[in-house]
Order: structure tokens, then sequence, then C-alpha cells
């Protein structure tokens, strides 16, 4: 490692790998939480459209089960859709927490190459200098 390069450069990489793996985990609670949710409105939509006439006693029992069969896929996907907010949740934590983290070393490598930059002007400045000092005056040339 050259004493120019960041000191922290291989961490910096290990967090913004962990940031992107946070934020794809993330990014697949929120699409399963999505999808929950849109087939828990298509259940419960569907159990408010169904509107059947019942001509005797045998259409009155099958409607009877299909609402409740309805009935309890809906209360499974209520189940679902909450264990699905908790893991959104937890990953959306997941994913600030690594965000800080990585923010917190993007800060540091950013003062650093800020303090190389300086260091480079400064630097040249000093040559500028040096070579004004050395060139030759007007008034001392014939």
């Amino acid at each position: 490692m050259s004493a120019r390069q960041f000191p922290l450069a291989g961490l910096l990489r290990l967090r913004q790998i962990r940031e992107d793996e946070a934020r794809a985990t993330l990014e697949g609670a929120v699409r399963r939480s999505r999808e929950t949710s849109a087939r828990r409105l298509k259940v419960r939509d569907g159990l408010r459209e169904s509107f059947v006439d019942v001509t005797d006693a045998a259409a009155l029992s099958a409607v009877a089960a299909g609402r409740a069969t309805a009935g309890n896929m809906l209360a499974a996907l209520d189940e679902l859709q909450q264990a699905e907010s908790a893991r959104l949740a937890e990953a959306s934590n997941g994913y600030t927490a690594a965000r800080a983290r990585t923010a917190a070393l993007e800060k540091l490598a950013t003062r650093h190459a800020e303090h190389l930059r300086a260091e480079d002007e400064r630097r040249e400045q000093l040559e500028l200098d040096e070579f004004a000092l050395r060139r030759p005056r007007r008034e001392d040339q014939p």
C-alpha cells in the first residue's frame, strides 16, 4: 500500500459490499411485502364481490364453504403480512445501520483525499516559489 492510498480502503470496500447486501435484502423485503399486500387485497376484494344467488341448501353450503376458505386464506395472509412487515422493518434497520457505517468511512476517505490534494497544492506552490526565486529578474538581465 502506498502512502497516498487511503489506509482503510479495504475496510471501506467491505462496508460497501455489506451495504449492497443490506440494500438487496431490503429490496427483497419490500417486494415480498407488496406482493403479500396485493394478494391480501385480491382475496378481500373477491370476498366483497362474490354475490351468488342461493337456490337450495347445497348451493348455500358451497357458498359458506367457499367463504370460510377465503376467510381462512385472508387470515393466513394477514399473519403473513405481519411477518413480512416485521422482516421489512428489520431489513430497513439493517440497511440504515450498514449505510451509516459506510458513510463514516466515506467521510474519512474524502478527508484523506482532500488532505492529499492540499498537500499536492502546497508542494506545487513551494516548487513555483523556488522556481521564481531562482529565475533571474529582468533588472538583473543585461
